[in-house]
């Protein structure tokens, strides 16, 4: 009985360090996936969409 113990216990320790261990991977992916997702919405829009007008005055610039 002494070895079936030691086998459940051994079971145990190793289940909960497996326990522990796919939390850690789960806060992990949650945190990263999350500065990731702010990471791109707030990040500064392209360049193109900053000023609508750059297209007209380039054309005001070259016909003078």
């Amino acid at each position: 009985t002494l070895a079936v113990q030691l086998i459940s216990f051994l079971f145990s320790v190793v289940s909960m360090f497996f326990l522990i261990s796919v939390l850690l991977l789960l806060i992990l992916a949650v945190t990263t996936f999350l500065y990731f997702f702010f990471f791109l919405m707030i990040r500064r829009p392209p360049r193109s969409t900053l000023d609508r007008s750059s297209a007209a005055s380039d054309v005001y610039k070259r016909q003078s």
